[in-house]
């Protein structure tokens, strides 16, 4: 019978509920469900009090038996330490600077691509992106740091007034917790219940069933079953090696789950400095889907035995929605984007101007002619590339075209959709498809349908804008 059970059997038996064994340990009733469904285990403080109310010895609910075998035998090893809080806050502190290395890592990350995605593409989708992964990255550090220092804080007294007993035999050992000595709880583990050994500074620091033990390595022989050294050189504890090849596939699945949304961003940038098309570009996400859902699969893996690596299947299951969420943004946006050569033509027989061949023409499409005229919105804007050897007739003849602008007057700045940013082009046209007139003001009030046509003559860029403006002298 499990701990879990035990628990739950002797409380239906005294007659309470959940929330009323709660209260009583002045806990919450879901974590007397996780303890009684075996999802986790009770503290010794908490085994200590459920002892008193329950009335059950904590071997007992431990499921420990007095081994009669070994009864007389003398242990391999024995230790007794006791702490001052000095000590303990030292450790809390290695500890805390210990789990917050990949977090730490992960903002470093993150800042590093935001800086170099503003160089590179100023304040853009992907800049945005990444400030928005480096605010979370940064909430989640400030949460590790402070759910381990609370930790620590409500176990440094206990700790401090207690003193902790081992003793080693064969292929187990005994921990003997005093208090005032007066023994409150023993417990026997086998070696193989050994989950992992860290050595910080002058401590090591063994994880077993989820709790954390503190021995001075000062104290400790020189072939003692608590140094790493023993773990990685006995076949008998062939478990804790594996420990740690486990431990070290959970990081590196966890680091590429994380990792994957900034380097299909930077694929995707890449790409798309070619070809001049991002969100259609954004399809690619899902051929980095397959890393994060690695790190889901493994975590059930590893749960299978026995292990828990709850990182792992977090990281994975945000990074998967991320990336599909992305990802599907090619396909919910396709029909906003196209590449035919209509504006082009367009402009060509409105105007008569001459465009010259094209590389790459990118058209998205924004709101209809009433949403156009209300909010002073393009209707739609396509963004037109040329190669340098295709536009240098072209660019001498707008030196000399009266009909293109090197600057906006303040009377017709009032007609250009409001959000775009003219100024950063080197030439522009305004062209009334009613009125047909080039850079001038309709007489009358009315609704106007309006070409405007922007070039940049350093990125051989040129963009035309189609929009209608209610027009209200």
């Amino acid at each position: 019978m499990t701990i879990g059970e035990k628990i739950q059997k002797q409380r239906m038996q005294l007659g309470l509920s959940q929330e009323e064994l709660g209260k009583k340990l002045l806990v919450s009733r879901q974590t007397i469900s996780f303890w009684e469904n075996n999802q986790t285990v009770p503290t010794i403080d908490n085994l200590i009090r459920l002892k008193e109310i329950l009335g059950m010895s904590v071997d007992e609910m431990l499921g420990l038996e007095p081994d009669t075998k070994n009864q007389d035998s003398q242990p391999l090893e024995e230790y007794k330490f006791n702490y001052t809080k000095e000590e303990l806050n030292k450790i809390k502190r290695l500890q805390i600077n210990n789990v917050c290395k990949i977090p730490g890592f992960l903002v470093m990350v993150l800042f590093l691509f935001t800086i170099v995605s503003i160089g590179f593409s100023g304040f853009s989708f992907v800049t945005g992106l990444g400030f928005s992964c480096l605010f979370f990255s940064i909430i989640i550090l400030i949460l590790v740091i402070r759910a381990n220092k609370r930790n620590w804080e409500s176990s440094i007294l206990r700790i401090s007034k207690s003193t902790y007993k081992y003793n080693v035999y064969e292929d187990y050992f005994c921990v003997d917790i005093y208090r005032e000595n007066e023994d409150i709880c023993s417990t026997k583990f086998a070696l193989s219940d050994i989950e992992k050994i860290r050595q910080l500074d002058k401590w090591v620091l063994v994880q077993i069933c989820g709790q954390i033990y503190i021995l001075k390595i000062s104290d400790l022989k020189y072939d003692s079953v608590f140094l790493p050294a023993y773990h990685q050189n006995t076949s008998a504890t062939k478990a804790t090696s594996d420990n740690k090849g486990w431990h070290k596939l959970s990081v590196v699945l966890f680091v590429s789950s994380i990792l994957s949304i900034m380097g299909v961003l930077c694929l995707i940038a890449i790409i798309s400095e070619i070809n001049m098309m991002f969100v259609e570009n954004m399809w690619i996400c899902f051929v980095f889907v397959p890393i994060p859902v690695a790190s889901i699969i493994f975590y059930f893996f590893a749960k299978h035995r026995g292990y828990k690596f709850k990182k792992n299947i977090i990281a994975g299951l945000i990074m998967t929605v991320l990336l599909c969420v992305y990802g599907s943004f090619s396909f919910i946006f396709a029909d906003m984007f196209d590449h035919s050569d209509a504006p082009v033509v367009m402009v060509e027989q409105m105007t008569g101007i001459d465009i010259p061949e094209y590389k790459i023409i990118n058209t998205q499409r924004y709101a209809d002619k009433e949403h156009s005229a209300i909010w002073r919105s393009p209707c739609s804007e396509s963004n037109v590339y040329f190669t340098s050897s295709s536009v240098k007739d072209f660019e001498k003849e707008l030196a000399t075209d009266d009909r293109w602008m090197t600057s906006i007057p303040t009377n017709l700045a009032g007609i250009i959709p409001r959000e775009y940013s003219y100024d950063i082009y080197d030439y522009t046209l305004v062209y009334n498809i009613d009125t047909s007139k080039y850079n001038s003001l309709p007489g009358t009030d009315g609704m106007y349908h309006y070409i405007s046509v922007f070039y940049n003559i350093d990125d051989n860029e040129m963009v035309i804008l189609e929009y209608y403006v209610d027009y209200i002298r």
